[in-house]
């Protein structure tokens, strides 16, 4: 299997490629810019949204657009994130937690797109691993079983566990204070970060994982809770 350690780009940068893209734009997969998934593969699909940081896939050919989609319909792509939720992750839950609610797309009066949980919704499939707990937030690992539309971000939400940072469908106020200057733990965007993609490459046929560490201000963001937490004990 070959690896590939990928330079993380900001989730700023991934808006400006999907705003430019976007009139060529096929869907595809994953959030945020890699140097390395763009020499690997002109087609993108933002299913977490383009405040999201991390692995970006591109294909160079049809073809390997057609083969990457069939390995995500087949379920052979295995897809990572990481998040951290604001709330609490109960002790029944264990260290793993299953999520399989439907999904609906709507768009607001405003003509915003949004997502929701709604029993005829498309059925959605989310594994959540818990990395550490702190008090009042999760630090999980989120593994995605299907591709819909700002999947995680609404599975996290439904469980009572927002993703900090989310202006969607997270907590407003708490956006707000982690925002400023002085906040500790302090927070600018959202905590969401494709960190590892692995699927068979469409040409050579190895398999190919790629991975982004965690940005420098979600690294931050985690050493504040854990700092915060000893203090608390």
């Amino acid at each position: 299997m070959r690896r590939r350690a990928a330079q993380d780009v900001p989730a700023s940068l991934a808006h400006r490629l999907d705003t430019r893209l976007a009139k060529y734009a096929s869907l595809l997969l994953l959030c945020g810019l890699t140097a390395a998934a763009l020499l690997a593969m002109i087609y993108v699909q933002m299913t977490s949204g383009v405040e999201t940081s991390g692995v970006l896939m591109l294909a160079k050919k049809r073809s390997a657009l057609i083969n990457v989609h069939e390995q995500m319909r087949d379920n052979r792509i295995d897809k990572r994130y990481q998040a951290v939720g604001h709330g609490d992750w109960l002790a029944g839950w264990g260290r793993r937690r299953i999520v399989k609610e439907p999904l609906h797309k709507y768009l607001t009066p405003e003509g915003e797109r949004r997502v929701r949980v709604q029993d005829d919704g498309l059925a959605s499939h989310t594994v959540f691993n818990l990395i550490e707990r702190f008090s009042d937030y999760a630090w999980v690992e989120a593994e995605l079983k299907t591709g819909r539309t700002h999947q995680i971000r609404v599975h996290m939400a439904h469980i009572g566990l927002p993703i900090a940072g989310d202006t969607k469908y997270g907590d407003f106020a708490l956006n707000k204070n982690l925002a400023r200057t002085e906040a500790n733990p302090s927070l600018k965007r959202m905590f969401l970060h494709a960190f590892r993609l692995k699927l068979v490459h469409p040409a050579t046929g190895e398999t190919l994982q790629v991975e982004a560490p965690l940005p420098a201000e979600c690294r931050r963001f985690v050493e504040q809770l854990k700092q915060n937490s000893r203090e608390t004990q």
